[in-house]
């Protein structure tokens, strides 16, 4: 019952543009984390690829991820079968492409993975520059709001006196 309900959220959130967007961020981030923080370590791409499939929590990223896999073990090479799982975007596929050929996947990949990082730390940075005013802005309107409708009941009650 509990994986019937995961994969029909799984779906359901794939759904939601929004969401999609901060499904596939964390799950590249993750993806070239474990892909950078593995091959550095000396494990194979196979064993590599196996942790990642375990450190994913979406089920349908991780089908893809299985098929990547299996991609692997047939014999295809790694930048072909990560280039279907349609989870990384064009820039980091052809960095991988470039490191697959030259056999400098791990260097590629630790490069991929700062970029990365820098990249989200920026947008991050970006979103509580736009968010910060927002907030006080829309707090301000509330208790604007909420004074107001104290003081203006105690002026007409004074009004009606006079």
């Amino acid at each position: 019952r509990l994986l019937f309900l995961q994969n029909f959220l799984d779906i359901f959130f794939i759904k939601i543009p929004l969401v999609k967007n901060l499904i596939f961020i964390l799950s590249r981030r993750t993806i070239l984390q474990v892909y950078s923080i593995g091959l550095n370590g000396g494990l194979t791409i196979q064993e590599t690829t196996s942790l990642v499939i375990e450190s994913i929590s979406n089920n349908k990223i991780k089908k893809s991820l299985i098929l990547l896999k299996e991609n692997i073990e047939s014999g295809e090479r790694f930048s072909h079968a990560i280039e279907k799982t349609n989870i990384l975007n064009s820039y980091q596929i052809a960095s991988i492409k470039i490191g697959d050929e030259t056999d400098n996947l791990k260097e590629n990949f630790h490069l991929l993975k700062n970029q990365f990082e820098a990249k989200i730390s920026f947008y991050l940075r970006t979103i509580s520059k736009i968010i910060e005013p927002t907030i006080l802005i829309i707090f301000g309107i509330i208790i604007l709001i909420l004074a107001l409708g104290i003081i203006l009941p105690v002026l007409e009650s004074t009004n009606l006196v006079m």
